[in-house]
């Protein structure tokens, strides 16, 4: 739904969009005219320079693509989650341009029973996996066999996420038989671009609107938000998609202990 756009006789606010958090998942097109950490000693900034569009007269302090400090102005879109982490961070000057929003509630019941299968057989095969290259080895027919099985559960799970957030319209090419390629169908004007999504939504190979995709990103990335905070930016030292690196001691496996215990209650 869109809710806002800033010819509106009113100025639409980071504080008003997380207020509604719990009810309401935003999605929002902003322009940013400067950002620095609140914290100079974060570890882990999540602004990303390559999240920057439209830049003009962008003075910026950057970290392996991270940013630090800019100033000028730039053009970026965030959900409200992410929105949530960035306003945490750092200090901004903004304007919101463009915003949509969509009703928070659980995935289809059918999705998560297929998800929790898959995961809880993942879980289970790579513990086989483990047990058999502790007894016969790494390259023991019976471990190899417990391996491909492994990679194909994983397979299924990505592939879930993939239908999520691929790209709802896509261009599509032809060639002729002098093997030169041209464009049968294109995606450019928003009324291509309105008949398209209203074709593929009554489709039959669409799998889930694509918001829902950038939300499981979105409290992904929050969840890793969180450990990060319970670790310490001091003893974080690396961070992946799915994965924390940090200095280890017994006070933070206590947190960490803690924060996952706090998790499964949560969990449905």
């Amino acid at each position: 739904q869109h809710i806002y756009d800033n010819s509106m006789p009113y100025a639409l606010s980071i504080q008003d969009i997380l207020k509604d958090m719990k009810e309401f998942t935003y999605f929002v097109k902003m322009r940013i005219t400067f950002a620095e950490l609140r914290d100079k000693t974060c570890s882990m900034p999540f602004l990303q320079v390559s999240k920057c569009y439209c830049c003009e007269n962008v003075k910026k302090t950057a970290d392996n693509g991270r940013i630090l400090r800019i100033e000028g102005s730039f053009i970026t879109y965030m959900d409200s989650i992410t929105l949530s982490i960035i306003a945490e961070q750092y200090t901004m000057e903004y304007e919101i341009i463009d915003a949509y929003r969509m009703k928070n509630g659980p995935l289809p019941a059918c999705i998560v029973s297929v998800i929790d299968k898959l995961f809880k057989g993942k879980s289970d095969k790579k513990a086989l996996v483990h047990a058999l290259e502790k007894e016969f080895g790494k390259i023991d027919p019976k471990t190899m066999e417990a391996a491909f099985d492994l990679q194909w559960v994983k397979a299924d799970l990505n592939g879930i996420y993939g239908c999520c957030v691929q790209q709802s319209l896509k261009n599509e090419l032809q060639v002729d038989n002098a093997c030169k390629f041209s464009y049968k169908k294109t995606y450019v004007t928003q009324e291509e671009v309105e008949e398209g999504l209203e074709n593929y939504y009554h489709g039959k190979n669409n799998f889930l609107a694509y918001q829902l995709g950038c939300v499981v990103t979105s409290l992904a990335r929050l969840e890793l938000f969180n450990f990060i905070k319970t670790i310490g930016y001091d003893r974080c030292l690396y961070a992946d998609t799915d994965s924390i690196f940090y200095i280890s001691d017994e006070e933070t496996e206590k947190r960490i202990e803690a924060l996952n215990a706090e998790n499964k209650k949560t969990a449905h």
